[in-house]
């Protein structure tokens, strides 16, 4: 029943978007608001309606809801007037809308800073301000004073900033109200100077060392202003910094701008699903808008800021862009984590006509074509190609890696050795994306990808979408960094379609081998688990077979490949960065056992069960009071049940350094899997000493009694624990040797030993 609700959503998602997209492109071009009424939207409208006449006989309480919205609304930010004298008109107009599925997308979140208590509107004056926000103005007072509410609601705490309103002479309020509102910077010009002259008059009165052009007819969302300064602070190599913008009905206005060589440009992704991936990641591009552009002071004053031979207004941004890119040699930025709503065209207008300023808009490119000619012949495409032209500025080899969702590096150990790599990808040349096979977009990883400048495709709508989305990048990609079998078995008609695409399966672990173990351990005639053995260990070697290069993380994993027949191996191991700080708790500082484990990983789970039920037993009968800590995410029913006051079960932990900065001996009684274990190397990194078992120390090449402690039954394992934990010497013996147990692990050790890939594509 869930699924098929699940279906209905999309399919009425899939309806607003159409009808919404479709629309509202037509009203940014000039039609009228009746457009809605035309027979192409018949079909659509039609099936919305009787969508949401089934949700109101049900008593959705979804739907419900948004329709009791509208009928308490008193300011309407999609209307005009927003704040209407009759408000039983405005309101049936509104759920009218909203039954035709035209304000699905729209987020009313977006508009509850404004209130119009001008008493509200007050800010701090700074004397040392990081950034300047320049907002020019003509008339349109209703929304500067929202634009003016939605900064202070979201107003920076990282930095100082101030707040400068230029006013073009407006023939409205604007002079009476803006003026009187502290903390406001106002500039008053005695005549009509226009967008252009009157941003420049603003900058040279300015003190931040930031610039930020801010149009009246927007809302800033949170982190917007941090987001544009994070971004150009980066590294020197940035010059300018814009904003995505939306649309106040929710659709996408700009993801960036495209330039081509006639001169006339295009809002990338205009009018279309905010949340494609494709136009969620930072990238530079040609230029900007100017309705919410970054620039420092020192680099707008060095190019004598905005060209006046634009004046009034209209490609002044774009020449300022290109000026960044061509002049000072810097790259302007597309920042998709900050985000506003645009109410565009509120002073130009949206269409071209008579003696409008829009009707500047193809005067200027004339003037803009006759400056840039040579670049925009050069560097700039005739044909038009969007997708072709966003991505033109990537010059660097670009690495496709795949996995089954985002690198959880908190929570399993193949996660952080897969964000580790992809740092250490970054830091080799490489433009990486991230392809999560669960098509989940999950917080922080996702945002940590993005700040690491990662390219992410996610699900932003369901499942046809999402691969419709890798298929839009598989063009671009030199090659594919493919985790699992899983992953290699579901996506290798990629192989078919893209011969010329250098092909990595990285195995993980063996899991054939880790599943044989299980067996064996079992004793037990469990057919099915053998014929799993059987099944993976057939499509391991064959997908191995298969790829450019095959990765194993151990040493041993890759003799076994070889004896089956496949050549193209390495090795890339666990990565490890010693936690120094560790060093300063000593043995008499420390008591207690760690053990640490995603309890997804059923060999986990295993040593888990094993240890409480088996092994500290027989430790108790010496030591009665010590504990055991079993961390780590998702712990099963059998493992919570293990809890008590001897045997402490945590779950998930954000920062495990407490645990092991305060536990004096690691256990790892691991009686089968496969790979490199990431606890043990998680463990020397804390100089943590250790007893585990083979498995556990499988690949590392540690040797017994000199960089940890191995024993193979639990009376042993007991035993081995119970030596470590009371003998001082043998502690800080191997404790001494664990950093160098790692130094091979490091990152710049495994960047090193990652030259193999360049051949691949060079």
């Amino acid at each position: 029943m869930q699924k098929k609700k699940n279906k209905l959503v999309k399919f009425n998602e899939r309806l607003c978007l159409i009808i919404a997209s479709k629309y509202y492109l037509q009203r940014e071009n000039g039609k009228g608001e009746f457009y809605i009424l035309k027979p192409r939207f018949w079909k659509y409208t039609v099936a919305r309606i009787l969508l949401e006449i089934i949700s109101i006989i049900k008593l959705d309480k979804n739907t419900l809801q948004q329709y009791n919205e509208c009928f308490k609304q008193t300011y309407f930010p999609l209307q005009i007037p927003q704040r209407p004298k009759s408000y039983l008109k405005a309101r049936l107009k509104e759920a009218l809308l909203t039954l035709l599925g035209l304000r699905y997308f729209c987020n009313n979140e977006y508009f509850k800073s404004i209130n119009g208590n001008l008493s509200t509107l007050l800010f701090p004056i700074e004397n040392n301000p990081k950034v300047s926000i320049i907002i020019p103005v003509y008339n349109q007072l209703d929304f500067t004073i929202n634009s003016l509410a939605s900064i202070k609601e979201h107003f920076s705490k990282k930095f100082p900033i101030e707040i400068i309103v230029v006013d073009d002479c407006s023939t409205d309020d604007t002079q009476r109200i803006i003026s009187k509102i502290d903390g406001i910077k106002y500039i008053h010009n005695d005549q009509n100077i226009g967008f252009l002259n009157s941003c420049n008059k603003a900058v040279s009165q300015s003190s931040g060392e930031y610039i930020c052009f801010l149009n009246n007819d927007t809302l800033i969302l949170p982190n917007w202003l941090e987001s544009l300064v994070d971004t150009i602070e980066f590294g020197d190599e940035i010059g300018a910094v814009g904003s995505q913008l939306l649309y106040p009905y929710g659709l996408l206005q700009e993801a960036g701008g495209l330039i081509f060589e006639d001169g006339s440009g295009c809002n990338y992704g205009r009018g279309l699903h905010p949340e494609i991936p494709k136009y969620n990641y930072t990238r530079q591009t040609d230029y900007c808008s100017g309705c919410s552009l970054l620039i420092s002071t020192k680099d707008f004053n060095a190019l004598g800021g905005f060209d006046t031979r634009y004046s009034p207004a209209y490609y002044e941004d774009t020449d300022l862009c290109f000026s960044v890119t061509y002049k000072l040699n810097k790259k302007v930025i597309y920042q998709p984590a900050s985000k506003l709503i645009h109410f565009e065209g509120v002073s130009s207008g949206k269409t071209i006509s008579p003696g409008n300023v829009k009707a500047y808009q193809e005067i200027n490119r004339v003037k803009f074509i006759q400056k840039w000619e040579s670049e925009l012949l050069q560097k700039h495409q005739k044909n038009k190609a969007l997708d072709d032209s966003a991505r033109k500025y990537i010059e660097k080899p670009v690495l496709l890696v795949m996995d089954h969702a985002l690198p959880a590096f908190d929570k399993e150990s193949g996660a952080n050795r897969m964000f580790q790599l992809l740092k250490i990808f970054i830091d080799k040349g490489y433009y990486v994306i991230y392809f999560p096979a669960d098509g989940n977009k999950i917080e922080p990883y996702y945002s940590l990808l993005h700040n690491l400048n990662i390219e992410v495709i996610y699900k932003h709508f369901g499942r046809k979408e999402f691969h419709e989305s890798l298929s839009a990048t598989l063009p671009y990609v030199n090659l594919i960094w493919a985790c699992r079998p899983e992953i290699n078995r579901d996506y290798s008609y990629i192989k078919q379609s893209f011969p010329s695409i250098k092909w990595i399966y990285d195995t993980i672990d063996l899991h054939y081998l880790r599943f044989e173990r299980e067996y064996e351990l079992s004793r037990s005639m469990n057919k099915k688990l053998l014929q799993k053995v059987i099944d993976y260990k057939q499509m391991e070697i064959e997908l191995a077979t298969s790829a450019d290069v095959t990765v194993t993380i151990t040493d041993k994993e890759k003799e076994i490949l070889q004896a089956n027949g496949v050549s193209s191996l390495q090795t890339v191991p666990n990565i490890h960065v010693p936690h120094t700080e560790s060093l300063n708790i000593g043995f008499d500082g420390r008591k207690d056992l760690l053990f640490i484990g995603g309890y997804y990983h059923k060999p986990n789970v295993d040593a888990a069960l094993w240890l409480s039920n088996e092994i500290m037993p027989v430790i108790w009968q010496q030591t009665p009071e010590m504990k055991l800590f079993l961390v780590g995410s998702h712990p099963p029913k059998e493992v919570r049940a293990l809890a008590n006051e001897r045997i402490i079960v945590t779950g998930y932990v954000p920062d495990v350094t407490p645990y092991f900065n305060s536990a004096r001996v690691f256990v790892a009684p691991l009686r089968y899997g496969a790979g490199m274990k990431g606890k043990i190397g998680q463990s020397l990194e804390y100089a943590l000493p250790i007893v585990t078992t083979d498995i556990g120390a499988e690949g590392m090449h540690l040797k017994d009694n000199w960089e940890i402690l191995l024993a193979h039954t639990a009376e042993e394992f007991a035993a081995k624990t119970l030596e470590l934990y009371n003998n001082k010497d043998l502690w800080l013996k191997l404790r001494k040797n664990a950093k160098k147990a790692i130094e091979d692990k490091s990152p710049e050790s495994i960047k090193a030993s990652l030259h193999w890939l360049t051949t691949l594509h060079t």
